[in-house]
């Protein structure tokens, strides 16, 4: 019989929330994810487009040949369209109430590999909340 995934399953419920003994260890790990998402947002801010190029572009401006992305000076945009600002943008992916409004108006190109770890960070929030809650309520067990 193999004894490698209860092992693992063992292993992984001992560093994320210290076998139910420390469940706000899970909250160390979302803070990490936290950090890692604006660190890979801030750094590669030039690589996040407008999702409504027409209403980014500055009035009177050609929307096919502007430009525009998240390196993009705040002067440049349309005066109503929302600046990109890495630690909102962060914090609005992060988190599953945010409400900044930065996911709705950026979004990294499709083509970079930024997609798959915004989406792997965010799998990573959402199952360190879940172990979070479950640790502080008293629904993990301590054996």
């Amino acid at each position: 019989m193999n004894t490698d995934k209860p092992r693992r399953v063992r292993w992984a419920y001992g560093a994320f929330v210290g076998y139910g003994y420390y469940p706000l260890l899970a909250a160390v790990w979302l803070l990490g994810a936290a950090l890692v998402a604006f660190i890979l947002v801030a750094g590669n801010a030039g690589l996040f487009l407008p999702t409504d190029i027409t209403s980014a572009a500055p009035a009177g401006a050609d929307s096919s040949s502007v430009t525009l992305n998240g390196s993009t000076d705040c002067d440049e945009l349309a005066p109503d369209y929302a600046c990109f600002q890495p630690t909102l943008y962060a914090l609005d992916v992060m988190l599953p109430a945010s409400a900044a409004g930065q996911s709705e108006a950026w979004a990294p190109s499709h083509s970079t590999w930024l997609s798959a770890a915004i989406v792997v960070l965010k799998s990573v929030v959402w199952i360190m909340t879940v172990l979070l809650l479950a640790g502080v309520t008293g629904l993990l067990r301590k054996t």
